[in-house]
């Protein structure tokens, strides 16, 4: 298997120039370099088993909410245990230089935040960051708040195993995953707006 990474890793070195351009995008930077890195870690990214909907392991594009429009941010991957979503991966190009500016990190916590996840994952190949989704996502937040692991593509052969026990299929499905995590509190979110207007309500009545 470290063979497999050591090709897919030689691959993107041999033309990272015109990698790290802007001609070169996400979609395409998803299906040359992120799909077989997830495929390598054990994930069924095209569901090539044919499962239904709700027991595919990745969801491509998975709406957070209910009615949401084609306009919708979505993360680009959700990888699950059967239906229960464990994390999600969002993707940018490599000329994204996802190390050095703060709003990709912002967007991938958040989608981690909203869904009550342990963590969330950003990655344009040229680096994979791990974020803790517990910590509530500020405005000004920087790109190394709430950053748990940095991997540069140059470390992804020596460290395989390492992502691998902290990403993996085969860990998400033995529960070694979990127990990886497992210092990471989720805490209850209260985003709803009924929650919130029953919040004020008590306090209003409190203040009476």
């Amino acid at each position: 298997m470290n063979q497999d990474i050591h090709k897919l890793v030689e691959r993107y070195e041999a033309d990272r120039n015109h990698y790290l351009t802007d001609r070169y995008n996400e979609t395409q930077v998803r299906s040359d370099f992120l799909d077989p890195l997830f495929e390598l870690l054990g994930w069924d990214i095209k569901n090539r088993a044919g499962k239904p909907t709700n027991e595919r392991e990745v969801i491509l594009e998975e709406p957070l909410k209910a009615g949401a429009d084609v306009n919708t941010k979505k993360p680009d991957y959700t990888f699950r245990l059967f239906a229960e979503r464990k994390f999600f991966l969002e993707a940018k190009k490599p000329h994204v230089n996802i190390h050095e500016v703060d709003a990709p990190a912002r967007q991938a916590r958040r989608y981690g935040y909203t869904a009550n996840l342990k963590i969330s994952v950003l990655s344009n190949f040229e680096y994979l960051m791990i974020y803790d989704a517990s910590v509530k996502v500020e405005e000004n937040d920087n790109n190394q708040k709430a950053l748990i692991k940095k991997y540069h593509y140059t470390e992804y052969e020596e460290k395989f195993e390492e992502i691998k026990r902290l990403l993996g299929k085969e860990s998400v499905y033995s529960g070694q995953f979990d127990e990886e995590w497992k210092d990471i509190e989720v805490p209850l979110k209260q985003w709803s707006v009924d929650k919130q207007f029953l919040k004020q309500i008590n306090e209003l009545k409190l203040a009476a």
